[in-house]
């Protein structure tokens, strides 16, 4: 009967299944570890706009990838707009406030943690069909729902009095408090969009000198520019 048990279909399968799961979580604590040492590497060289954009583009490249995921049924249809609350509201928040640091006990700390959690129960309850992602699954959880959050807080200068103290343009309020007052309030409105503008203009002049040829078309959509655009580069 023993005998008989060892070759039985579901035992094979559990066996298949174990395996699967052993080779993922492998997998996983190898990515973890790569990703985590090219990471510390970066913050060690680049500037803190640097780090902030990098996180950004983080939640982007996931948030696409969910995305492409969830188009293909590979999640359960509800899980698009549970992605794109925590992407946005916890992750593009948190990359956004880079690098202010934040209690334990704030408001932020409790949303992100809670965010993250939702989002790993999320993943193991949000799967169509949990055997066609089989291995991938722990590397799926790491790359999309904890790696983001955990590159943010080995970013953060905690525990460095001097870093935190620097001045930065960050504006430390939640998303949606932010987005109530450029609803309500028309002074605020004003003042993003000239931020807006400024940004626009700070990128198209970089654009104009950094990329060959770009000048006159830069000048052709933003013609106030031309007289800030080096003389070398309208030749």
């Amino acid at each position: 009967q023993a005998v008989l048990l060892l070759h039985s279909p579901s035992h094979a399968a559990m066996i298949d299944l174990a395996a699967q799961v052993i080779l993922g979580v492998m997998m996983t604590i190898i990515g973890m570890a790569l990703a985590f040492y090219f990471w510390v590497t970066f913050l060690d060289e680049g500037s803190t706009n640097t780090v902030r954009l990098t996180l950004m583009a983080m939640v982007g490249l996931v948030t696409v990838w969910e995305w492409a995921l969830w188009y293909a049924e590979v999640f359960k249809p509800w899980m698009l707009s549970l992605i794109l609350i925590t992407n946005v509201w916890a992750y593009l928040d948190a990359a956004l406030r880079y690098p202010v640091v934040h209690d334990v006990p704030s408001f932020f700390a409790g949303k992100l943690t809670s965010c993250v959690l939702l989002k790993t129960v999320a993943y193991v309850l949000g799967f169509a069909n949990l055997k066609t992602v089989g291995v991938w699954v722990p590397a799926l959880v790491f790359m999309n729902v904890w790696c983001m959050p955990l590159c943010y807080l080995l970013g953060l200068p905690i525990g460095d009095q001097r870093a935190q103290c620097m001045k930065h343009d960050v504006v430390n309020e939640d998303m949606l408090l932010q987005a109530g007052k450029l609803l309500l309030d028309t002074r605020e409105r004003n003042q993003f969009v000239l931020a807006c503008t400024r940004a626009t203009d700070k990128w198209a002049l970089r654009c104009a000198v950094g990329v060959p040829g770009m000048a006159q078309a830069v000048c052709a959509l933003r013609p106030h520019l031309r007289r800030k655009m080096p003389s070398e580069q309208m030749i």
